[in-house]
């Protein structure tokens, strides 16, 4: 197996970063170290990443020894979360994870070839061959034997694309699609990608099928996205390949032999089942159910560079009450923070025994403040978690002696909708009762009804003041929740901004939503609706609702008045 590594200019200074690839080269998420002493790297495989107008690039191509001539195809691939896991949101999330030596393992060519290719480039470039106009504009994003330039890189990428050079408007599509060097605009990129579909570009297949996925750009079609897709799957697109699994989870299989109002209805079935949006990005299991395996892969994607350090020496060392200690106590901190995949795992723990001592009424308030935090899998343990013989009934007994947490509890259940035992004056009343005795998840609640106008009228001043009690009582979240109201206004904006990049370094899905809202409105950073659109991605693909809200409303805000276009609520 070959080797490849990723380089990039961060501050000026050049860091290597590694990937784990898939076998034909198209780069997806979980870069690790580990990955590169498994040698996993497909043969021949160079993968380029340069720092952008705070953009993450990927740039796919062919090692030199192994390119004839500059007609060789080069894909542009970008990670949105999104692709973004690209993703980029994830990669900005993770740094501190990443290898900064300045060793590099790819073999360059030496400088005097470098140069007098570049050349040979220009030449053909100014002739006006797309190729070459193609190739230099991925030289000066990459800065691959010139300066990087991202302004130049999007000229020459466009001049190539406005000759209908399919590699060069797939390419064009990323840039739209990411905000690099040019306005973002999910529609316009359609607009690249559907062409080159048009004319059988498997990769052009393959992110047009994953867009009318997700209801944002054109209207959802899942019998139109499987066909792109498998089409681009039987044309050796590995990642086509490998998104055909997840449709098959997801009930998502057209038979082509099927009639096409047979193919219709099929497609209308799958819609009904109001499924999340894939996304551009597979590696994380959206259709799985929340069993243990697939929320240990969460907390291994989306955990800190601590936690997963001290979750291996558990798992090595199953004996050592230390490392279930610290590992428990990382994912403590996480979770106090809001990560919504450390709760979710926390209450695992709690619910089976695992390293602690099983308290099912603490596995109950983990998942209720996982579903907070917008957690995918926590409602489905909690519903069940709710089933077990006798649980109801302690829970009642409990909350009707006046115990906080099961108040908490009892009266989470109905907001979330596993039982409705309580009418909802009940269950504020039981709220109010546990918040008065200063419980500070029920005062993060109770601020949450505030805030939203559930059970209450809406006062949003009262729902920052229980939160600033919450906050005085050592609450992380409801500081987080603060953070997150108060640079949104413009508040001590670079005090609040440092408070939430750590939290979201550590997890926090409130302050990935906030820092997205700032990099798309330019508050206390440059305005880049590129960068904001992948955070909400990222955000939306680990479960927040209000992530897609925040993408539907950028959609909406530019959404050209043409049918196809045209998306429903």
């Amino acid at each position: 197996m070959g080797r490849a590594a990723v380089v990039a200019k961060v501050d000026g200074k050049d860091r290597k970063f590694f990937g784990k690839l898939f076998a034909d080269g198209v780069p997806i998420i979980g870069r690790t170290e580990k990955a590169v002493e498994n040698n996993e790297w497909p043969t021949g495989a160079v993968i380029m990443k340069e720092k952008l107008h705070r953009t993450d690039v990927l740039i796919m191509k062919k090692d030199p020894k192994n390119t004839l001539n500059i007609n060789a195809k080069f894909f542009l691939v970008v990670c949105i979360c999104f692709f973004f896991s690209l993703n980029p949101c994830n990669a900005q999330r993770k740094t501190r994870q990443r290898p900064t030596t300045l060793h590099s393992m790819i073999r360059e060519s030496d400088v005097d070839y470098q140069l007098w290719e570049g050349f040979t480039l220009v030449q053909k470039a100014n002739a006006g061959e797309a190729p070459a106009q193609h190739e230099l504009g991925l030289r000066y994003l990459t800065g691959k034997g010139f300066g990087p330039d991202t302004a130049k890189a999007v000229f020459w990428v466009q001049k190539s694309a406005d000759q209908q050079f399919l590699i060069a408007r797939f390419n064009l599509g990323i840039f739209l699609l990411n905000g690099i060097g040019l306005d973002w605009n999910p529609f316009d990129a359609y607009r690249q990608f559907e062409a080159a579909a048009e004319k059988k570009l498997p990769e052009a297949m393959y992110v047009q099928g994953l867009l009318l996925t997700e209801n944002l750009v054109v209207p959802r079609d899942w019998l139109k996205a499987y066909q792109l897709i498998k089409e681009a799957a039987d044309n050796d697109f590995a990642a086509a390949k490998k998104i055909l699994k997840e449709f098959e989870k997801r009930g998502i299989h057209i038979d082509t032999t099927m009639t096409p109002s047979s193919k219709a209805k099929a497609a209308k079935d799958s819609t009904a089942k109001k499924l999340r949006p894939i996304f551009l990005t597979f590696d994380v299991d959206t259709s799985s159910h929340a069993d243990d395996s697939t929320i240990v892969a969460d907390l291994m994607r989306e955990g800190s560079s601590q936690l997963k350090k001290s979750f291996e020496a558990m798992r090595n060392q199953p004996d050592d009450r230390s490392a279930s200690a610290l590992t428990v106590k990382s994912l403590a901190e996480e979770a106090d923070a809001g990560s919504p995949e450390a709760l979710t795992y926390l209450g695992r723990l709690y619910e089976k025994g695992l390293n602690v001592k099983k308290d099912r009424f603490m596995a109950a308030e983990c998942y209720l403040r996982a579903i907070r935090a917008e957690s995918a899998r926590a409602h489905e343990l909690l519903v069940n978690l709710a089933r077990e013989q006798g649980f109801a009934q302690e829970l009642e007994r409990k909350a009707k002696s006046a115990d906080t947490q099961a108040q908490f509890i009892w009266s989470g259940f109905l907001a979330v909708q596993v039982e409705n035992r309580l009418t909802p004056d009940q269950a504020l009343g039981m709220l109010q009762s546990a918040a008065e005795k200063n419980y500070r998840q029920a005062l993060i609640e109770l601020g949450m009804c505030y805030q939203s106008g559930r059970w209450v009228k809406q006062d949003r001043t009262k729902a920052e003041d229980l939160w600033r009690q919450a906050a005085g009582l050592g609450s992380v979240e409801a500081r987080i929740r603060l953070a997150a109201i108060s640079v949104v206004r413009g508040e001590q904006v670079e005090t609040n901004l440092a408070m939430l990049r750590q939290a979201m370094e550590d997890g926090s899905v409130i302050a990935l939503v906030a820092i997205g809202y700032c990099h798309e409105k330019g508050i206390g950073v440059d305005r880049n609706k590129g960068e904001g659109a992948r955070m909400y991605r990222d955000a939306v693909q680990r479960g927040s609702e209000n992530a897609y809200r925040a993408l539907r409303r950028m959609h909406d805000e530019i959404r050209p008045k043409e049918k196809k276009f045209e998306v429903e609520e």
